[in-house]
């Protein structure tokens, strides 16, 4: 699978989870996201070190006890924002909360995205290792599995309040876990992605542009995805939207229908009319080729003055 792919697969399971957000499927999707990472040999070898940093922070987490395990729960004590020795869980993941220290102390540089990546995984995983005892047990254990998706369902919707002191105030806030687990998602997107480009980089590959347009085979791509525009031997109007559009030297700019005309039906005046139609169809075919993946590709008007363009999010 090529780095264009790896990262639209992924990118599909966080456009999936965000449509699911707050739901029991949504944890599947996380579920789905870990076997992935897990399986894919590209993935696997990037998060080889992470896989093996959980398991030795599970390792600590496994051998405490009920009440010490109570002791982390949210809520349990206030904490200091700005007083690292005040945070709850510092047995748990020691390293992080070194490097937050010195930060605090010294306003050392640091990634964030390193800083967040291991609790980020830990908290999928966990998910992932739910949803894999809950299937295990669903055959010879019925209750178990059952207690299992009771905790997933609960995962799917929990706020988690915390109390923190704020200038020597005891004030709280809650976590909302379904929007703390989208940030993890894209958070190890990121680390992929970003380790994925260096890879390439090293390999004296180019970056290939997110979306990009071949006009001699009509193809559009977006994310590694290939889309036919021309299903049949005569160029569509789409074909010609596209070409407008990736013609001009700004991706942002809109592609006027009465400039399309000009540019490739001279002396058509009123080809302009089926435009709005044809973009209707350019994102329809969009839509099913990438399995309602990517329903929006191109925003357009209606009428003589009409025009249309790439979707911002997408470029």
């Amino acid at each position: 699978m090529t780095p264009d792919k790896i990262k639209n697969k992924l990118e599909s399971f966080v456009a999936e989870y965000q449509e699911k957000l707050g739901t029991f499927n949504g944890n599947l999707v996380i579920f789905d996201f870990i076997e992935f990472i897990k399986t894919n040999s590209t993935v696997k070898a990037i998060m080889k070190d992470q896989f093996a940093y959980f398991e030795s922070q599970k390792e600590i987490i496994i051998k405490m006890t009920d009440e010490e395990l109570d002791a982390h729960l949210p809520g349990s004590k206030v904490f200091d924002p700005e007083k690292p020795d005040t945070w709850p869980g510092q047995d748990i993941f020691a390293k992080e909360y070194g490097v937050a220290t010195a930060i605090m102390k010294d306003s050392q540089p640091f990634s964030q995205i390193e800083m967040n990546l291991p609790v980020c995984l830990t908290n999928l995983i966990v998910i992932h290792e739910l949803i894999s005892k809950a299937k295990e047990e669903l055959k010879d254990n019925p209750e178990k599995s059952e207690e299992l998706t009771q905790t997933i369902k609960e995962l799917a919707t929990t706020s988690l309040p915390f109390k923190f002191k704020d200038k020597n105030e005891e004030k709280s806030f809650s976590l909302v876990l379904p929007a703390y687990y989208l940030n993890c998602l894209a958070v190890v997107c990121s680390y992929i992605f970003s380790e994925l480009d260096a890879r390439e980089f090293l390999k004296g590959n180019k970056p290939n542009p997110p979306i990009s347009f071949d006009p001699k085979n009509s193809i559009l791509y977006i994310r590694g995805q290939e889309i036919k525009i021309t299903l049949k031997n005569a160029e569509p109007y789409d074909h010609y939207i596209l070409a407008a559009l990736f013609k001009n030297d700004d991706l942002h700019d809109k592609a006027y229908y009465s400039e399309i005309t000009d540019d490739y039906f001279e002396g058509e005046e009123n080809k302009h009319r089926g435009f709005y139609s044809a973009c209707e169809n350019l994102n329809d075919k969009i839509a099913k080729q990438t399995n309602n993946t990517i329903l929006d590709f191109i925003i357009y008007t209606s009428g003589k003055t009409g025009w249309c363009k790439i979707n911002q999010k997408y470029l």
